[in-house]
């Protein structure tokens, strides 16, 4: 019989005592979202509710009610000993078992009972599911549970392709059963938690994300987390270097007449549509993407337009144009969740 092997096994192994296999398993899952939790702080993640699909659903009888609910809906019946839900009527290929000949409910079961939580329990206005890639067969039956409770228009899932971590150009082979893993902890370690989030959230969901660790080490332009912050950190310089703080008289925006300036106009204006692009279709990575240009955009002007000169007129409405800059650059950030530095 095929066991799960590795370092993280065998500390398990090490912290519980008991042999009843079902109390190891609530203690190592315990011990385990624990580490998670502390993981999941590092990379500057926060979740309002954990929770236990023993305490809060078995516990309760949640799997139960719905699993009756669904009976008395005619949506569920009994055949060959296990209990059905009538998944062909929400376009599914073949019917699914809620419950098996043992009395045990299925996965598809307890998260029937989860999803009506979220939805009847909790008042959630919208659920959006996030799934590794791997659980794309579960998605009609899932959508057509939550169709017959009657949120359909509520509910979106997400399914992520896996990550792969590149070493001196070679993918570094894990493996979950052979215990074979890079822990998360060590590579925020090593990177950071701007690079970190950033290099996660430059890929579209729908495909596979290289993790160039050598990239993401690199303190040059190479590295685009590096290039995204030292525009704010030149901008602040700049800034903090300027006699005209708080100009009396009103800018003047139209003697921005430069290529570089106009270039740089028109990839700030297009940040506020952008964000709301990205509510309606969850594309995360057109932020990153649209940092880099921003940066581009930045690094162009400042190399063809000098900031701080004797036209004061030209100084004053370039101030404010590095002024926008900085701040939408810093809100761009602060959505992906990473810092916009004054120093570097």
């Amino acid at each position: 019989q095929a066991v799960y092997t590795g370092d993280y096994i065998d500390k398990l192994h090490k912290e519980i005592k008991t042999k009843d296999f079902e109390k190891a398993g609530q203690k190592a899952a315990q011990i385990i979202i624990e580490q998670i939790k502390k993981t999941c702080k590092k990379m500057g993640i926060d979740f309002d509710v954990w929770f236990a699909e023993g305490k809060d659903l078995r516990d309760k009888g949640k799997v139960e009610k719905i699993i009756k609910w669904l009976e008395n809906k005619k949506l569920a019946y009994k055949k060959d000993g296990a209990i059905w839900f009538r998944a062909t009527k929400f376009s599914d290929d073949k019917d699914r078992v809620l419950v098996k000949k043992n009395s045990e409910p299925t996965y598809f079961g307890v998260d029937c009972a989860y999803h009506k939580n979220k939805f009847v329990e909790r008042g959630f206005d919208k659920v959006i599911d996030i799934w590794g890639a791997d659980h794309h067969g579960d998605v009609k039956r899932i959508k057509g549970f939550v169709r017959a409770l009657g949120y359909a228009d509520k509910f979106d899932i997400i399914l992520h392709q896996f990550v792969r971590l590149l070493k001196n150009g070679k993918e570094m082979r894990m493996s979950k059963r052979k215990g074979i893993y890079i822990l998360t902890d060590d590579l925020l370690e090593k990177v950071g938690k701007d690079v970190f989030r950033f290099f996660m959230l430059q890929y579209s969901v729908n495909s596979h994300l290289d993790f160039d660790l050598d990239r993401a080490l690199e303190r040059s332009e190479k590295n685009p987390v590096f290039y995204v912050q030292y525009v704010s950190a030149r901008i602040h310089g700049i800034l903090a270097k300027s006699e005209i703080r708080n100009p009396k008289s009103e800018t003047n925006f139209k003697i921005l007449t430069h290529p570089a300036e106009l270039a740089l106009i028109k990839q700030l204006i297009k940040f506020p549509d952008l964000v709301k692009e990205i509510s309606q279709d969850y594309q995360v990575q057109k932020l990153p993407f649209y940092a880099i240009k921003l940066a581009e955009r930045f690094h162009n002007f400042y190399e063809k337009c000098r900031v701080i000169s004797k036209n004061s007129q030209k100084q004053q409405a370039r101030l404010a144009l590095i002024s926008a800059c900085q701040i939408v650059l810093k809100n761009c950030l602060e959505i992906i969740g990473v810092s916009a530095p004054e120093k570097m």
